[in-house]
């Protein structure tokens, strides 16, 4: 690297993506956050979508409402159209999230889902005030979980249901794909399920909250859908930004590979350069990061598919 070109931090992040424990390495979506995407690293709050709540939910139809609702205030905040809460198998309502990807007009936390700040939310608290277990709690979101958030849902063993689909990276899609392995398949089938409707909706997946078997109007899916694509214009000039073509790169060269692990480390966090260039398109590679994601850990790909980073640990 010479001195004439210095790469700015948001420059750092080139074309990433994570790849969960419970993700697949082929044709699942992944969460990709472009070179032009932030202009810097540092991190925001760690959830900075959730909020706590004390409501009750008495049906379907309720908690739908209210996940679709929580994804309008998201839209207006600037961010993807996604809203949910978490409820406990009686109904009540421990807390409420907005998607958080961007805040204040940029590009704050690629992986701030609903359902992964949910998740973290609720697991960093102090053990006193775990006292539900996992199993025994249900994310309701207005739009399908991607392949990130659904390998964090298998991997702690919640529930969650969703309002409308998102045939772009809905976990639902996987469900038809070959490309996901058979045992988390039907892993996802028994955790991951979408609320039925009156006339064109079955359950798909298994519903075990009875509160949510019955089932939901038509015009709540429909208007979950419309929120999204409505933010989708905005969050797409965030973080595409108007000038910088898609085509756009970067690399993972060693000098650049360093700087990360240079920040990382300043962050004290367990996450690890990858020394062998290892690609999710090529067969072979793909076996030897399939190995690698064990129980907790992930890999940090580029938008090309290369490896770049290994973490430990679920957060």
């Amino acid at each position: 690297m010479t001195s004439e070109h210095i790469p700015s931090r948001r420059e750092l992040l080139g074309n990433l993506a994570i790849i969960g424990a419970g993700a697949t390495l082929s044709t699942l979506p992944t969460t990709v956050l472009r070179a032009h995407d932030c202009e810097r690293l540092s991190p925001c709050s760690e959830d900075p979508g959730v909020r706590s709540a004390r409501a009750v939910v008495h049906s379907a139809e309720e908690a739908a409402g209210r996940a679709v609702e929580l994804a309008k205030e998201a839209a207006k905040q600037g961010t993807f159209g996604v809203g949910g809460l978490l409820v406990d198998k009686f109904g009540n309502v421990m807390a409420e999230a907005t998607n958080a990807v961007v805040r204040n007009g940029e590009t704050c936390d690629p992986t701030a889902h609903v359902e992964r700040q949910l998740i973290d939310w609720y697991t960093s608290r102090p053990r006193e005030l775990r006292e539900i277990p996992l199993r025994d709690l249900t994310i309701v979101t207005s739009l399908d979980p991607c392949a990130m958030c659904a390998g964090a849902i298998m991997r702690c063993g919640i529930q969650a249901i969703a309002v409308a689909e998102d045939n772009q990276a809905g976990i639902h899609e996987a469900f038809k794909s070959p490309s996901m392995m058979p045992e988390l398949k039907e892993r996802a089938r028994h955790l991951i399920s979408l609320f039925r409707t009156s006339a064109r909706r079955p359950h798909s997946g298994t519903v075990l909250n009875p509160i949510f078997t019955s089932p939901i109007s038509e015009n709540l899916v429909d208007e979950a859908g419309k929120v999204l694509i409505a933010s989708l214009t905005t969050v797409r000039r965030v973080v595409g930004g108007p000038n910088v073509p898609d085509t756009l790169l970067w690399g993972p060269t060693k000098d650049l590979v360093e700087l990360i692990r240079q920040y990382i480390h300043e962050l004290r966090r367990p996450i690890y350069p990858i020394s062998t260039k290892l690609n999710v398109n090529q067969r072979a590679d793909k076996q030897r990061l399939h190995r690698m994601l064990q129980p907790g850990q992930s890999i940090i790909i580029d938008a090309q598919g290369t490896a770049i980073m290994h973490t430990v640990g679920v957060r």
